[in-house]
């Protein structure tokens, strides 16, 4: 039940990730400090949300191929026939992908060379010191919290905390950045 949960919790945040952050943007950050990374980063976001959109088509298809009114078929039988067809979707994409690739000249040279469209600026520098300042804030007040923590001879009962506001301070930052940009630009 957890690795589900935490399956399910990893495909959403990609999913989230997806429809904020363009692939060419991630490219565009580690390109040239961590080509192979940022690829598989960027394929990802890219391919976890297109895997999941076309399982939902392969099981509507098997729906509309089941004969109205009998009873249904073995629910675990249909999903093993759907991961299948999806594996094969799957690696056929990739090889055409793999195919693409090579043909625009990926891993054809040491060093990648990339056009840059994206400027790293102040305000950008701004953002991740406070980002990386608020994190390592959290970190620190967790880690004073989880060591003042005992369970022996008798569990201890957690007191309020402050350090929810400093990681409650790192949650919110991008959303209040977010809502700026969007209040200035409209």
């Amino acid at each position: 039940v957890c690795m589900g949960g935490l399956f399910v919790a990893s495909v959403l945040w990609f999913e989230a990730a997806a429809s904020m952050l363009e692939y060419d943007k991630v490219l565009a950050l580690l390109g040239n400090a961590a080509p192979v990374i940022a690829l598989m980063i960027s394929m990802c976001m890219r391919l976890i949300p297109q895997f999941l959109r076309r399982g939902r088509t392969v099981l509507a298809v098997q729906d509309a191929i089941d004969v109205p009114g009998r009873a249904p078929a073995d629910p675990v039988r249909s999903r093993l026939r759907a991961s299948s067809a999806l594996m094969g979707w799957g690696m056929e994409d990739s090889l055409e992908r793999a195919d693409a690739m090579r043909s625009r000249g990926w891993g054809a040279a040491t060093r990648r060379t990339t056009y840059a469209r994206y400027r790293l600026g102040r305000s950008d520098v701004a953002a991740l010191v406070g980002l990386a300042l608020f994190g390592a804030a959290a970190v620190a007040v967790a880690w004073t919290a989880t060591t003042q923590y005992s369970f022996y001879p008798q569990l201890s009962v957690p007191a309020p905390w402050p350090g929810y506001v400093v990681y409650a301070a790192w949650m919110v930052l991008p959303c209040a950045l977010h809502a700026s940009d969007e209040k200035r630009f409209g």
